[in-house]
């Protein structure tokens, strides 16, 4: 599919599977059952989509929405689709309830990043397969068949 084609009322998430940030938006999409199609970036995306949307920088992920719009941050990601779509919202009622889902959110976007990137390097005798696998195909222009986390959904 050509990176400029845009489908009704389809998001497009720019990103890879192995990314903590792509991860956390793509929970999101799943858990508001908004229609989304997963795309890894190759160079291509990366200079017509991505790159342009983000001041020149290649960074994940990217969310387009259906109107043709470019939304980068995770958290600014969520809290753009959570203005959009109101039902199932993942934001509590109380002000209260809110600060403290703000800090949760803050820990694991921020602190818990650490542990997860240590499990995942720091682990080579139990990780070092998956990681040539997983961010060898991250670096190909198509995406891999068969791939769970990698195309529509």
């Amino acid at each position: 599919m050509s990176p400029n084609h845009q489908l009704d009322n389809d998001y497009y998430l720019y990103g890879s599977p192995v990314s903590y940030y792509t991860v956390k938006v793509r929970s999101y999409l799943l858990y508001k059952g908004l229609p989304f199609e997963q795309i890894r970036v190759s160079e291509k995306i990366a200079n017509e989509i991505i790159k342009p949307a983000t001041g020149g920088w290649r960074v994940v992920p990217v969310v387009k929405t259906p109107q043709g719009d470019c939304i980068q941050d995770s958290s600014i990601i969520l809290d753009e689709l959570e203005a959009a779509h109101s039902d199932r919202s993942i934001t509590p009622p109380g002000l209260k309830q809110q600060v403290v889902s703000s800090l949760f959110e803050l820990l694991g976007d921020d602190w818990l990043v650490y542990p997860a990137m240590h499990y995942r390097w720091n682990y080579k005798r139990y990780n070092l397969n998956y990681i040539l696998n997983a961010f060898g195909q991250n670096r190909k222009a198509g995406m891999a068949k068969g791939d769970p986390l990698v195309g529509r959904h």
